[in-house]
């Protein structure tokens, strides 16, 4: 499984250019209140438009490219808002199909729309969902004792209870068949009681899209069994897109968002029914997500792992194949809204990256560290000594190890910027029967993080032979603590 990933950040805005996001009225996300300057409670005819989803996705050669979403249920098919005067009164509730929206119960999915309105004049703060009903959304943000977030019109709110609602719900039973809930908000919004008064809502999925772009490059039909992600958050969320100042949209496709106090995390697992992907052929699968952290020391990258089972004239059924890679480009967070495109080559062969490690004689057990996750290509080690890494290449049709003349390594990116190594890593061959290692040995003095990359060639024939060719290459970023 070769991996690289790409991120592309839905665009909730009005204004759109390639690599360039402009998120229109967030001006306003902290307005201050000032109604000195019109009249107030006079019923006033608005425009206001509702808006989400353009995508300035990424391709695979690395060009920008404006995308529009992949399905209509990625799109704003239903919607109501709420608008919450300056003393939290909620003054009126409207949903997309009330009477004088002008919008037709029968009427599609949509990227935008706009709608006419009369609400009082006053200053508003307006809350928006999409694809999202009002016992959902009560049902999801219910908080041990307490009631889950509702709106009734007439009746006074604390719009700070509302800003801080989390979100606890899952994103499983959400496919490409079943709308995407979406979620947002405007603050201070002035309605003046004039002919044209206008402005925008914008509203941001909850969750993120990871889209998997699998291509069998073997001879043989690759049955996908499941495939997973981790680090991903497995405890609430905010109900809104939430940044270092509060809610807010400024981080999106930017930054990271903030996560709740307390988050958890875990490896989403995604199992598949007769996935079967015969030779040379391409097929994609997407799912959703939660806005997601990765801490790691792998440069806080992402691991994926994924079961396979390979079938040939010789080996039919061969036993189901775990294997992991981790992400070259998705690092350290996944928002909301965000669609990562993750190309997931299935080979013959899998690279597996092991360490040993020998400390002094005298000196304390070989300690290594049990709790970095599997796949992460993290070796933690708590005292001084040699080390080994060798990487085992496993030919996946017949489940077993693949003989050392067949493949080479090469080492190279050596970083240890915390000198933590008194002996500086090298590539050792001992024979053309055994496999190559990386070796070194850990100093006693120095703590810290250092990093390598190996290279592995696979051959079709003895590495050593004539007209031996690599027919298959494979890269793995081990990182090393003291």
């Amino acid at each position: 499984m070769m991996l690289k990933s790409f991120i592309s950040p839905f665009l909730t805005a009005s204004l759109i250019s390639a690599g360039t996001i402009v998120l229109c009225g967030c001006s306003n996300e902290n307005p201050v209140y000032d109604q000195t300057d019109f009249d107030q409670g006079i019923p006033t005819e608005v425009s206001i438009s509702i808006e989400a989803m353009r995508s300035d996705a990424t391709s695979i050669s690395g060009d920008a490219l404006v995308a529009d979403p992949a399905s209509e249920y990625e799109k704003i098919k239903s919607w109501w808002m709420v608008f919450v005067d300056k003393s939290g009164k909620v003054v009126k509730i409207l949903d997309r199909t009330d009477t004088e929206t002008g919008i037709s119960s029968a009427a599609g999915a949509v990227e935008a729309e706009r709608f006419k309105c009369t609400i009082p004049s006053g200053t508003y703060d307006i809350y928006a969902f999409a694809n999202l009903d009002a016992q959902t959304l009560m049902d999801a943000t219910k908080k041990d004792s307490q009631e889950g977030i509702s709106f009734e019109e007439g009746k006074t709110i604390n719009t700070s209870t509302i800003d801080s609602a989390e979100w606890s719900a899952s994103f499983d039973g959400i496919d490409s068949s079943t709308p995407l809930p979406m979620s947002g908000f405007k603050k201070g919004v002035k309605v003046r009681n004039i002919n044209e008064e206008n402005f925008n809502i914008e509203v941001a999925r909850m969750a993120a899209k990871v889209e998997f772009l699998f291509k069998n490059t073997s001879e043989d039909d690759i049955t996908v069994n499941e495939i997973s992600i981790d680090p991903v958050t497995s405890s609430s969320i905010s109900l809104f897109p939430k940044g270092s100042t509060g809610i807010s949209y400024s981080h999106l496709g930017n930054s990271a968002y903030t996560p709740l106090d307390g988050a958890k995390y875990t490896a989403k697992t995604f199992t598949f029914t007769d996935f079967s992907l015969k030779k040379g052929k391409e097929e994609t699968k997407s799912f959703f997500i939660k806005e997601s952290i990765s801490g790691r020391e792998n440069d806080k990258a992402f691991t994926i792992g994924m079961k396979v089972t390979h079938t040939n004239s010789e080996n039919a059924g061969v036993i189901e194949y775990q294997q992991y890679n981790i992400t070259s480009d998705i690092l350290a967070y996944i928002n909301r809204n965000d669609w990562i495109i993750i190309p997931v080559e299935l080979s013959r062969y899998d690279i597996d990256v092991d360490a040993v490690f020998y400390p002094p004689i005298g000196g304390y057990p070989a300690a290594m560290s049990s709790t970095d996750p599997d796949g992460s290509q993290i070796f933690t080690f708590e005292t001084e000594g040699d080390f080994a890494i060798v990487a085992h290449v496993t030919d996946k049709t017949t489940g077993r190890h693949l003989d050392a003349a067949h493949y080479r390594m090469e080492l190279s990116d050596v970083t240890d910027p915390n000198s933590i190594f008194s002996v500086a890593p090298t590539l050792t061959s001992y024979s053309t029967s055994l496999p190559q290692e990386v070796t070194g040995t850990l100093g006693k003095d120095k703590k810290g993080k250092a990093s390598l990359k190996l290279t592995v060639k696979v051959y079709d024939k003895p590495y050593y032979d004539t007209g031996a060719k690599a027919i298959n290459t494979y890269t793995r970023k081990i990182y090393i603590i003291k």
